[in-house]
């Protein structure tokens, strides 16, 4: 189905249009005193679109008034319930360009008398209430999401869960990936290449490659790409599922604060939106926002590693050994689960140490820690005990199974 929007947006000659969201029967009520049989507003239909509405002030000067339903020219952000798309102009010039592009034939306008002056300043006004409202609901969403949560304090997938969650009411987005520049800031054991990806789909489920030109690009001004429609042209790449859905646009929001630069927000969508300049500045505002939040989780993980990482071989800790196990033991009992509890030893480690030095000593502890940790499941507790000796919790393991880990 066509959006009058789109055709609206991508002829160039169309300037000064007002765009706005709201829910339709905030908009019936809004229109509904002023349109109608001898009333302020006429209303047109066009032939490019069954379910837009169309209205047009009467009198000079003129006004001009848009409303589709969101799906037809959808949004990058997540509105909850009924919504339309609304626009609005009130430039002589554009309102005679757009009604020609548009199919309707406005006729002639006549002049208005006191009372319709009135009625037409109370539209105007009206118009500019809802713009008003539209633009501050979202920016309270926006704000909310990038508010601080203490999920956020514990690395690893409870962090991106509660991310994705917190992302995921401002756009639901068919795909999201949180590319970072150093991954094993949030997540201790992940490498740089690693990033998360969230799906809304099994036809959505490999990366999106974005061009190293367009990365750098976008760490170089600082500022987002809004991608209406996925080209070759774009410099991104999508890996299709045969026969399944497509993503058709995006947002790439370079995640720097105070010239930081912390990786890259990758947005996309299997719908083709259409976005608003109110939308496009409060992107501003959420891009500022949520890099300030990966900033602020990104240090408060770094200083609470420093408590409870050793800091030779990057496992958890003995003083942290004993507050998680004390937290796994009750965790247990309470619920009823098993849990196993190993204990290892470099055997001869003494000697070898002595023989060769403490440094390469310390390479072979780092490379068992690599070892064990890549052995085990990421819920899975290691940790450095002490000297050559580690120790590791696995929850929700029997004996007889943990005996076959060991």
């Amino acid at each position: 189905m066509t959006s009058l929007f789109r055709l609206i947006k991508e002829n160039s000659s169309i300037r000064d249009w007002h765009w706005l969201r709201m829910p339709g029967k905030e908009f019936s009520e809004l229109i509904q005193p002023f349109a109608g049989g001898g009333c302020l507003l006429k209303e047109f239909s066009s032939p490019l679109s069954s379910v837009a509405r169309i209205f047009l002030k009467t009198t000079q000067p003129e006004l001009l008034i848009v409303a589709e339903p969101e799906p037809v020219s959808p949004s990058p952000f997540n509105y909850n319930g009924d919504r339309l798309t609304v626009g609005f102009v009130e430039n002589s010039a554009v309102v005679k360009t757009a009604a020609s592009i548009l199919s309707i034939n406005p006729g002639d306008l006549k002049s208005n008398t006191d009372s319709e002056a009135d009625c037409s300043k109370a539209i105007r006004c009206l118009l500019s209430y809802a713009l008003r409202l539209s633009e501050g609901a979202l920016i309270r969403k926006c704000l909310q999401a990038v508010q601080p949560d203490p999920r956020l304090e514990k690395e690893g997938t409870e962090l991106f869960e509660c991310l994705t969650a917190k992302l995921q009411t401002v756009f639901n987005a068919d795909y999201l990936e949180i590319q970072l520049l150093d991954p094993s800031t949030f997540w201790s054991d992940r490498s740089e290449s690693w990033s998360w990806i969230h799906s809304s789909s099994s036809d959505f489920q490999w990366p999106v490659t974005v061009s190293s030109e367009q990365e750098w690009d976008l760490y170089r001004t600082g500022k987002m790409m809004i991608i209406d429609e996925i080209t070759a042209s774009t410099g991104i790449t999508i890996a299709e599922k045969p026969g399944g859905q497509r993503l058709n646009s995006g947002i790439l929001i370079p995640l720097i604060y105070r010239s930081r630069k912390l990786g890259i927000l990758k947005l996309f969508f299997a719908r083709q939106f259409i976005h608003t300049d109110i939308e496009a500045q409060v992107l501003d505002q959420f891009q500022d926002g949520i890099s300030r939040l990966f900033d602020r989780t990104g240090a408060y993980l770094r200083a609470q590693r420093m408590a409870m990482i050793d800091g030779l071989t990057d496992l958890y800790n003995q003083r942290f050994f004993h507050m998680q196990l004390r937290t796994e033991f009750q965790r247990g009992l309470r619920y009823h689960s098993p849990m196993t509890l190993i204990m290892i030893d470099i055997d001869d480690f003494k000697l070898y140490n002595d023989s060769y030095g403490h440094q390469a000593g310390n390479k072979v502890l780092t490379w068992v820690a690599r070892k064990i940790r890549s052995s085990v499941r990421d819920i899975d507790f290691v940790a450095r005990y002490g000297g050559e000796e580690f120790a590791l919790i696995l929850p929700e393991i029997k004996a007889e199974d943990g005996l076959i880990v060991a």
